[in-house]
C-alpha cells in the first residue's frame, strides 16, 4: 500500500467520480488533498469528510486566469503540491455531422486544454522550487480506440494520451513524471443512466472480459500507484483500466 504522508495533491474534478475516489483513497493513505471543481458545494462536502485538513476550491479548468489565480493563492498560503490528478472531464454524444461547434470546443477545452493548463502551471511551480512531482491524467479507452458518435470526446482523449507522452518527455529532466489511466465505462454520476436499463447493463457486462464495467475505486487504485513512489521509474505511459476491453474483441 502506498504511503502519501507529507504529500499534497491537487485533484481537478474532485467533487465526484474518479476524482473523488482518488481523493478519498490517497487521503486515506496520508496525503493532504485539495479538491478543485466547479461544484464547490460537492467539493466542500467531500473535503469535510477527508482527513489531513483537506481543502476545496472552486475552479473552472477552462479559465486560464482562474488557474493562474489558484496557483498564486497556493503560493501565498505556503501550499506546495507535488501531485496533480487531472480528472475534470465532460463528453458529448452526437453524430459528427450533427455536432455543434460549441460542443466540440467545450469538450476539447475541458478535457485536453484544461489538462494542459493545469499541468503547465503545476510544472512551473515544481521547476521554480527545484522539486519533482507526479502528474496523472485521466484519459479513456476512447483515447485508444474510436467510440461511436463521440468525435469530440475521442479526439480530446487521444489528445490526452499524446499530451501525457510529450509532457513526460519534456518534464522528465525536471524530475516530474507524467502518466495516464484509460478507463472504460466507469459507474459515476455521468454514466448512471446506463445502469437504469437492464439491457444496457447486460451489454456492458458482455463487453468486458472481467464481466463488468469499472467502479471509480478500481481506477483510483491505479491512479494512486502512478502518483506514488512505487511508480518512481514509470513515466509516459497510459495504463488501460478497462477489465480487458482493449485486449481484443470478443466473439
Amino acid at each position: 500500500m502506498q504511503n502519501f504522508t507529507g504529500h499534497l495533491a491537487l485533484i481537478t474534478g474532485g467533487a465526484s467520480g474518479i476524482g473523488a475516489a482518488s481523493a478519498s483513497l490517497i487521503a486515506g493513505r496520508g496525503a493532504r488533498v485539495i479538491l478543485l471543481d466547479r461544484d464547490i458545494r460537492g467539493a466542500e462536502a467531500l473535503a469535510a469528510s477527508l482527513p489531513h485538513k483537506a481543502l476545496a476550491m472552486e475552479l473552472d479548468v477552462t479559465d486560464r486566469a482562474a488557474v493562474a489565480r489558484l496557483f498564486a493563492v497556493l503560493a501565498d498560503q505556503g501550499l506546495r503540491p507535488d501531485i496533480l490528478i487531472n480528472s475534470a472531464g465532460i463528453r458529448e454524444i452526437s453524430h459528427p455531422l450533427d455536432l455543434a461547434p460549441e460542443d466540440w470546443d467545450r469538450v476539447l477545452s475541458v478535457n485536453l486544454t484544461g489538462s494542459f493548463t493545469l499541468a503547465q502551471s503545476f510544472a512551473r511551480v515544481l521547476r521554480d522550487s527545484g522539486r519533482g512531482g507526479a502528474i496523472v491524467n485521466i484519459a479513456s479507452t476512447s483515447g485508444l480506440l474510436a467510440s461511436e458518435n463521440r468525435a469530440a470526446y475521442v479526439a480530446s482523449k487521444h489528445g490526452v494520451v499524446g499530451l501525457t507522452k510529450q509532457l513526460a518527455l519534456d518534464l522528465g529532466p525536471l524530475g516530474i513524471r507524467v502518466n495516464a489511466v484509460a478507463p472504460g465505462v466507469v459507474r459515476t454520476a455521468m454514466t448512471e443512466s446506463y445502469f437504469d436499463d437492464p439491457a444496457t447493463v447486460a451489454r456492458l457486462n458482455a463487453a468486458y472480459p472481467l464481466g463488468r464495467p469499472a467502479e471509480a475505486e478500481d481506477v483510483a487504485e491505479v491512479v494512486a500507484f502512478l502518483a506514488s513512489h512505487a511508480a518512481r521509474y514509470v513515466t509516459g505511459v497510459t495504463i488501460p483500466v478497462d477489465g480487458g476491453y482493449t485486449a481484443g474483441r470478443k466473439k
